[in-house]
């Protein structure tokens, strides 16, 4: 019975996820031709994303705690860098419920451009990374920083640039310290423990009672005064701290 329990929650959340996927992707779709300072600051636009995340956070059964909500910045607060660890396709919407509709760009991979929908989407509104091109990098941290300085936006990224099923902290790319040294930002950084064991890299099935999902979002932490490295060292140091305790 469990098994097939199982087996349901998981279709319902592909069939009707679907559904609510292809809705929202149309009706935002609008937006992503407006004039780029109108459509990249669109309220209406994000807070669409979050309701769409909402129902796919719900679809997928996932219970989750918040630990130090009150270190997320409430709009039109200052701006950051948001930095989250990555082990599940799930990490997205939940950020998403979290952030709470604030203007954001998300860093994403290049290869999501040819998604139907939402590589548009990604292409308008966000930002898409190629690893495998360092002059393309270069200028799209340009953009980024660009972009970022014309209102208030957060950056929003996975530091270790992709999804890992072992729930640990694993090496950190260092744009982040770039972007945070340029536009002068904190970086807050959100670890979330547990979707690894939900929803797992390479597989399909989604297992709602397999955990708690814990999410811990740290104090706006700074790159004043120090090198890019220490700058990375210090972040991760602190995924890897809050990590532990959510293991222990």
């Amino acid at each position: 019975m469990n098994r097939l329990c199982l087996w349901i929650k998981t279709a319902l959340f592909y069939g009707v996820g679907f559904l609510i996927s292809l809705f929202f992707s149309l009706l935002m779709l609008p937006f992503t031709f407006l004039p780029e300072k109108t459509r990249r600051d669109n309220r209406f636009y994000f807070w669409l994303g979050k309701i769409w995340s909402v129902g796919l956070v719900k679809l997928s059964f996932i219970r989750y705690h918040v630990k130090n909500s009150e270190n997320l910045p409430t709009y039109p607060n200052e701006p950051a860098i948001i930095l989250i660890n990555h082990s599940s396709a799930l990490d997205i919407p939940l950020v998403e419920v979290l952030l709470q509709g604030y203007p954001h760009i998300w860093l994403s991979k290049h290869e999501y451009r040819n998604i139907p929908l939402l590589g548009i989407l990604l292409r308008r509104m966000h930002l898409l990374i190629d690893r495998n091109d360092p002059s393309k990098q270069l200028r799209l941290i340009k953009q980024a920083c660009s972009l970022a300085k014309e209102n208030a936006r957060h950056l929003v990224l996975f530091p270790e640039g992709t999804r890992h099923e072992d729930g640990q902290i694993h090496d950190f790319f260092e744009g982040f310290a770039t972007f945070s040294q340029h536009l002068k930002r904190p970086v807050i950084p959100i670890v979330i423990a547990g979707l690894n064991k939900i929803c797992p890299k390479h597989s399909l099935m989604i297992d709602s009672s397999k955990c708690l999902v814990k999410i811990s979002v740290g104090k706006p932490m700074y790159a004043d005064g120090k090198t890019r490295q220490e700058f990375v060292n210090e972040v991760r140091g602190w995924f890897v701290r809050e990590m532990a305790k959510f293991n222990a």
